[in-house]
């Protein structure tokens, strides 16, 4: 699905001075030279249950000529929400932002082969079917690691991997939903939000926020114009990039959700003693860090653990522990980190 877009054009200084007029104004100045430093001309349309089309008007902020800047959810503008029923034809979402602040403002607006993406958020969702399996796949996603990159973590809530092209989240739409739109869509008594958060409440989300930059990089240098993104690749990108985070290859593989799932496999695998002690060497490494193990125990006994528990078939990739399974059913899409993945569903 399509979520935020973030959209620009150059428009005539005519139309630039209409919109200027409608827009909240931020300057610097200074009186006693009379010089104005900078100045940042915004503002917003409202869209379905008080979802907004936020808007801003340039001059020369790029080199050259007036220029408008929308960024919004199509999704959100549109039914309020963006965790199903989404969208998935750029240019039908672009087209979409356009006409919202035209028809909001009776302004003739460029058209569509005239505008560029600066961002693009696209995503997929998956029912886990209740709020324990989404916190426990949240949770378990803190050991992944993509390079160059910082892990910020939230207990239950999320797991971003921010970069300066692009930056991959993955989260709870529950909870996200109760803390920034719950109080906001409480106040309309056409949206049954009873039925919605029950709707929602297995619901994990996979993100990635791609921009100009990016952009660059998959189509060609200054190839932003919503006319040259191929949705396809796009998707592609984003899949690869997610696998690139799981080191997910085309084989049959699966991450361990819980302990007990690591501890029948140990114990099926080797006798009590021997899994017992393996067993509680991976326990320290989930508690305190595969980093800090590596410093509490010898080399030697160390690796001969890692080894043995390889062995077993569990293996320590960035950190997370994934368990290969040859009896583990087809995947689906670039899911194939989800346990008994055909038990789940997407999302569309």
């Amino acid at each position: 699905m399509i979520d935020t877009v973030k959209i620009y054009c150059k428009i005539s200084e005519t139309l630039f001075n209409v919109i200027d007029k409608l827009s909240d104004t931020v300057a610097k100045y200074n009186f006693d030279k009379d010089i104005i430093y900078y100045k940042l001309s915004s503002g917003q349309v409202e869209g379905s249950y008080s979802s907004l089309l936020h808007f801003r008007v340039s001059e020369n902020k790029y080199g050259i000529g007036y220029w408008l800047d929308l960024e919004g959810s199509y999704h959100k503008l549109i039914l309020g929400y963006n965790s199903h029923n989404g969208f998935y034809d750029i240019k039908q979402v672009v087209s979409g932002l356009i006409s919202m602040f035209s028809n909001a403002y009776n302004l003739q607006l460029p058209d569509l082969s005239n505008w560029y993406i600066h961002r693009i958020d696209v995503s997929f969702v998956y029912d886990l079917e209740n709020q324990d399996n989404v916190c426990n796949y949240i949770n378990n996603c803190r050991y992944l690691v993509y390079p160059r990159r910082r892990t910020q973590y939230f207990l239950n809530e999320c797991v971003y991997f921010a970069g300066n092209r692009s930056t991959l989240k993955i989260y709870n739409k529950y909870l996200e939903f109760k803390k920034h739109d719950y109080k906001k869509l409480c106040k309309y008594s056409d949206f049954d939000i009873d039925s919605y958060i029950e709707k929602i409440k297995g619901f994990v989300r996979f993100e990635c926020e791609l921009r100009k930059r990016k952009l660059y990089e998959l189509f060609g240098e200054d190839k932003n114009n919503v006319n040259d993104i191929d949705m396809n690749m796009l998707n592609e990108y984003v899949v690869n990039d997610f696998m690139k985070l799981f080191k997910v290859n085309d084989k049959n593989i699966n991450i361990v959700r819980s302990q007990n799932d690591v501890k029948n496999l140990l114990y099926n695998k080797y006798k009590e003693c021997k899994a017992r002690r393996l067993f509680g060497f991976y326990l320290t490494c989930v508690n305190d860090g595969i980093n800090n193990v590596k410093e509490q125990y010898s080399s030697t006994s160390f690796y001969r653990n890692i080894c043995e528990l390889k062995d077993c078939g569990i293996d320590f990739t960035q950190q997370t522990f994934v368990v290969e399974d040859s009896k583990t059913s087809k995947f689906i899409d670039f899911m194939p980190f989800v346990l008994n993945q055909s038990n789940y569903r997407e999302v569309v």
